[in-house]
């Protein structure tokens, strides 16, 4: 039976598990496990940096980068995205719930 390693509640998950695969200690390697491990995270992010924080896939961000309905910095060939652009596309293209009450 294989024991499972807690990670400890003052250490980030994902720095946690790739120390852990670098000394051995992970098990099998996968594809999260292996990812570099980011302390801090800069102002402007990469697609790829912002894909992985919203949850929005690359070829999405560059669809809508493409478009013009989000902003972006251009630094040489790259695309460099703010937290505050995700937020105000968020904000633009949010569906409203329309909640009804029922008294009893």
């Amino acid at each position: 039976m294989r024991t499972v390693n807690r990670c400890p509640p003052d250490k980030p998950i994902i720095i946690y598990i790739y120390k852990n695969v670098m000394k051995g200690d992970g098990g099998m390697a996968t594809k999260q496990q292996t990812a570099k491990a980011i302390g801090h995270l800069p102002m402007l992010k990469t697609v790829e940096q912002m894909s992985r924080i919203s949850g929005i896939g690359e070829n999405k961000l560059r669809e809508l980068m493409d478009k013009g309905e989000i902003e972006y910095v251009q630094n040489g060939n790259r695309r460099l995205l703010a937290d505050s652009a995700i937020w105000d596309w968020y904000e633009r293209n949010k569906v409203a719930v329309n909640v009804q009450w029922e008294r009893r």
